[in-house]
């Protein structure tokens, strides 16, 4: 049971995207302090004390003082800083600690709400991440230290630094290694974006859709197959070598101690057995002078491989020489393992002192590895005739292990300004005559700046897939950007992006992000797209479901056939993840309507608006921001575009749209006449003329004439006049293009529109549709409607929807979705029969289908009742099995939709603004 002098966390979100809280990924915990509410740091005794004792380096911490030591200050001046406060600093200095760079984080009071102990003391906690399994163990460590130092009795037998080298561990199982880290930071300093494609390896995507480059770890997707086998191949990768006049060691390999014992007696003694294809120092035995030992280092490398290299010993320093795309790089004297005597300590007490050593730490979380006691180190001790009990004389080196691996405890001296030029020369003959992008030259020589050559030096090994770790943070020395020129490989020019269109809003997002994939693909490009309905890749549907989230995307940006990207963005995704993408060419916001409150926390349209402007947070600097200058709340998020703005309004006199364009700024209109205009400062250029757009229905469907007008705002940067034309007279609403989307179909000599549309903003657009097709067929015919509301809207959305139908149909088909969303069944259905009786509507027009009674019943029942000219919306739960319930079961027979007139005012003009305004579409502007 949680006490109520803890804090505990109630809830913990991952955003792997940019998110409402920051631009980048990070945890959101939400954390109420209970009692402790009252409790600031300088009002428990001892804690700031202990809380610095345990992590040093909270120090550092600028805090909102932005100088260092700013958050010292917190914990101290005054009352002292509330503990969410404190549990940010630490989760973020754990992941410091465990070699996981992060900095930055905030902590808010939710205003108004109430914790366990009724006080208000719940706390949003945001940090950032940049490994999500490392943030969590983090952030678990964090709330149990925090809880412990204000009383030990909060976490039982508490030891927190065996709990830190649990998350370190984590770390070096799930974060980057230096060298992919090292890598993908580069590429991040270029504005180059990156997936990982897989948590426990290193696996990178750089780079997006058709422009994409891999890594994993320093094997590129430009690295040869062939090449990297050979150099895993060491006794062929030295034959070639010895072919092309390059000195190598004698040697040759062995399967049996017979065939090892016949190459010693080829070569002599002293000599060296490793496994033929491993790597990292793994099996390796130096020095081997005697049978006894060879058996040893035979044994030792058969645990790695079948077969075993026995090559003549090379008595010296150990070089390593990075050459990446055929260039020298970087070079570095790797020393093993080792301590130095002083006279005083055992051997064993001296690896102790060197693993104290702050820079040293488990796997590759820090610049250097601790040293560990195994058997191979003993057995040098032993020919070294040491023990670990041994106390060495002040100065004596010791070695504690065969290889100079730093992933075995060595370390590294950089050499790259003192390197032989010959040597030089060697190494790029060497690695290029086996093949490979980035290799690391292993060389054996008693001095690097001599020409090995004539030093008696040897190259022993040609490594794929070399660790930098080395190059990047050396012991001493220069540390080298080593990860510059593989970027600088793999992007010779650009970013690695491909186009990148994102859209959301409340109505239309769907339907816009399809006409821009429309549009552009008449302009030659090949699309991924993924919407509400599916992922589409090139106008082929790959992936059936709802997919406008953040694994959408990705999946979108991955594929590598795809050179342009069109993103439908739902708030939902958004909410539980962030963003799946961290920059877009285009950001879309279409509208913010009454849907989805109280969902997620989400109450107000504010809050909506705020949400869904997240997208036009990432419009790059140079991109563009379309926001809808008709809707007050969309308007006001246009300043947190950093790139270009364009408006949309269907009021051509919309003082917003005048006051933009006379600032040389970019909007998308209709005339009075009903031509789609773009104006760009003093140029204005006539796009189409709405009877031109069938998907408009000459006009009726003001909501498809807005949504044009944001196609046209998203794609003229990437297309020519002609195709923008071109895609906007060939989209269609059919279900083909767009299911569930104002699909009209010809049944019984009626008009059956399919439409998905839910909230009341979209009810109102469907009257308004319905309307003017019945004013086009000269009032003749009855309209209908089959209805029902999402079960998981708030009760005032649901009926305000039923408000908004009430009184437009001659009859009203109630049912509910199939998926009652929290609802009882029957509840819904009676909730919207009472709005419409007491608004009016009587209840012989209206027929309830609920419990065993499903939608597909409900359009039966207006199949019936349906005769020719009738206009019925079928609102539709499960579009396709609506739609083959009404076309195949029912017989019911779709053809083409005859077109009308289009509508006009009586001054013979569209008056698109007033139409638009009387449906809600326009709101008087705010300021």
């Amino acid at each position: 049971m949680t006490s109520s002098r803890s804090i505990s966390v109630q809830e913990q979100h991952v955003f792997r995207g940019p998110n409402r809280y920051d631009h980048g990924r990070g945890m959101l915990s939400v954390v109420d302090l209970g009692d402790l509410e009252d409790e600031p740091t300088m009002s428990l005794p001892g804690f700031n004390d202990t809380l610095l004792e345990l992590i040093p380096t909270l120090e550092s911490h600028t805090c909102s003082y932005g100088t260092r030591g700013g958050f010292v200050r917190r914990l101290t001046e005054d009352e002292g800083t509330w503990l969410g406060h404190v549990f940010e600093h630490v989760a973020i200095e754990l992941q410091n600690l465990a070699g996981v760079s992060v900095s930055y984080g905030k902590t808010r009071q939710i205003s108004g709400e109430t914790g366990r102990t009724g006080k208000e003391s719940v706390y949003r906690v945001y940090f950032e991440l940049a490994n999500e399994e490392t943030a969590l163990a983090a952030a678990e460590l964090a709330l149990d230290t925090v809880n412990y130092l204000v009383d030990s009795a909060n976490v039982a037998n508490f030891d927190f630094s065996a709990r830190l080298e649990d998350v370190i561990k984590t770390a070096d199982r799930f974060a980057y290694g230096p060298t992919t880290g090292s890598i993908v930071n580069e590429a991040h300093s270029r504005g180059i974006p990156s997936i990982r494609l897989e948590k426990k390896w290193s696996l990178v995507q750089f780079g997006w859709g058709i422009n994409q480059q891999r890594i994993w770890a320093s094997t590129s997707s430009m690295s040869s197959y062939i090449a990297t086998e050979l150099a895993q191949d060491k006794e062929l990768c030295l034959q070639l070598l010895y072919d092309t006049g390059i000195p190598v060691p004698r040697g040759g390999t062995a399967q049996t101690l017979a065939g090892a014992k016949e190459q010693v007696i080829r070569i002599g003694y002293p000599v060296v057995t490793k496994p033929l294809d491993v790597s990292h120092g793994r099996g390796v035995t130096l020095n081997i002078r005697n049978e006894e030992d060879l058996i040893i280092g035979f044994e030792h490398a058969k645990e790695y491989a079948r077969r075993v290299i026995v090559e003549r010993y090379i008595k010296g320093h150990d070089f390593r020489v990075l050459v990446i795309n055929g260039r020298f790089v970087a070079a570095a004297h790797r020393i093993p393992a080792h301590v130095t005597g002083d006279g005083k300590l055992t051997i064993a007490q001296l690896v102790e002192e060197v693993n104290k050593d702050p820079r040293r730490g488990l796997g590759h979380e820090k610049v250097l590895t601790r040293i560990t006691i195994d058997e191979n180190a003993e057995r040098l001790l032993k020919d070294q005739e040491l023990t670990l009990e041994s106390i060495p004389d002040e100065g004596q080196f010791v070695q504690l292990k065969s290889t100079a691996n730093l992933s075995t405890g060595g370390t590294a001296r950089d050499v790259t300004d003192i390197i032989h030029f010959d040597n030089i020369q060697l190494a790029e003959r060497a690695v290029k005559t086996i093949g490979l992008d980035i290799a690391g030259v292993d060389i054996m020589a008693p001095d690097i700046t001599t020409p090995i050559k004539n030093n008696g030096g040897v190259i022993i090994e040609v490594n794929a897939g070399p660790g930098f770790r080395m190059h990047l943070e050396p012991t001493e020395g220069t540390p080298r950007n080593v990860a510059k020129p593989v970027v600088d490989m793999l992007f010779p020019e650009g970013d690695g992006r491909i186009p990148l269109i994102a859209v959301t809003g409340t109505n239309g997002k769907t339907t816009v992000s399809r006409w821009i994939a429309h549009i552009l693909k008449f302009s030659g490009r090949k699309v991924g797209m993924a919407t509400t309905d599916g992922i589409y890749i090139d106008g082929v549907l790959e992936y059936r479901g709802d997919t406008t989230g953040p694994w959408s995307a990705k999946v979108v940006l991955r594929d590598p056939t795809v050179d342009f990207a069109v993103l439908e963005t739902a708030r939902g995704g958004i909410l539980r993840e962030g963003l799946g993408w961290d920059l877009c060419d285009v950001g879309v916001l279409t509208n913010v309507q009454d849907d989805h409150l109280g969902l997620r926390g989400v109450e107000t349209l504010e809050e909506m608006a705020d949400i869904k402007a997240v997208v036009l947070d990432q419009v790059k600097t140079d991109g563009l921001g379309v926001v809808n200058a008709d809707d007050n709340r969309v308007f006001e998020q246009r300043s947190r575009i950093r790139g270009n703005t364009a408006l949309v309004s269907l009021d051509f006199e919309n003082p917003r749209l005048t006051e933009h364009v006379a600032n040389g700024g970019v909007a998308v209109t209709i005339t009075p006449n009903g031509m789609i205009q773009l104006i760009q400062g003093q140029s204005q250029t006539a796009i189409i003329h709405v009877k031109d757009v069938p998907a408009t229905f000459n006009g009726h469907a003001i909501f498809n004439v807005q949504n044009a007008m944001f196609a046209v705002a998203a794609t003229y940067r990437h297309v020519s006049v002609e195709d923008l034309r071109a895609g906007l007279s060939t989209f269609t609403m059919n279900f083909a293009s767009t299911p569930g989307r104002v699909n009209i179909e010809r049944v019984k000599g009626a008009r059956v529109i399919i439409d998905y549309g839910h909230n009341p903003a979209a009810l109102k657009a469907q009257i308004q549709l319905v309307n003017g097709l019945h004013t086009d067929q000269g009032g003749q015919g009855r309209r209908a409607i089959v209805f029902g509301m999402p079960g998981d809207r708030p009760d005032s959305t649901i009926l305000d929807g039923a408000r908004a139908v009430a009184g437009h149909y001659d009859r009203y088909y109630l049912k509910e979705d199939w998926r009652l969303r929290g609802r009882k069944s029957g509840e819904m259905v009676t909730m919207l029969r009472k709005v419409l009786n007491e608004e009016g509507v009587a209840d012989d027009k209206i027929e309830v289908f609920t419990g065993d009674q499903t939608e597909l019943d409900a359009v039966s029942s207006m199949y019936n009742w349906l005769t020719f000219n009738d206009i019925v919306i079928l609102q539709a739960d499960d579009i396709v099995k609506v739609r083959n319930h009404l076309l195949v079961d029912l017989g019911g027979q779709s053809g083409e939709v005859t077109e009308h007139p289009i509508v006009q005012s009586q001054g013979g003009k569209v008056d698109f603004a007033s139409a638009a305004k009387e449906m809600g579409m326009v709101d008087e502007p705010s300021d």
